[in-house]
């Protein structure tokens, strides 16, 4: 079961950026370039929180099956990840003027990821079943 966790968050990865490749393709062909390297960036910032929280989950769960169930580490690395987040968001819009929507736009590519990859994974255990 936990290995179809850690398999679902990695499809998830890839799926957020695709949906944020087509979201700034998009962009880029009705609102300008700009809105699309914005979207762009805002989809890659989204793939890596994903990719960290798969990174630190997989850790957590190896931890546990070893017998460590403490999770105070972990749960540190995840606070940090969240200030990094914030930092490099507030670095993309204040610092390289990147236009907020559309890094919230880019950023936002993992809510219909996450439902295609719920349709996906629903799918695949209906038909093992």
């Amino acid at each position: 079961m936990a290995r179809l966790e850690i398999t679902f968050v990695k499809n998830l990865v890839l799926k957020t950026l695709v949906v944020g490749a087509v979201f700034s393709l998009g962009l880029g062909v009705f609102v300008g370039w700009w809105m699309a390297l914005s979207t762009a960036f805002g989809g890659l910032v989204a793939a890596a929180n994903l990719k960290v929280v798969e990174f630190v989950t997989r850790r957590m769960m190896e931890a546990a099956e070893n017998g460590h169930a403490q999770s105070t580490f972990w749960s540190i690395i995840l606070v940090l990840k969240m200030l990094v987040l914030f930092g490099t968001i507030f670095y993309l819009i204040v610092r390289l003027e990147l236009d907020a929507i559309g890094v919230v736009v880019g950023f936002s590519a993992f809510l219909p990821a996450i439902v295609w990859q719920v349709l996906v994974s629903k799918d695949e255990s209906s038909t093992q079943d």
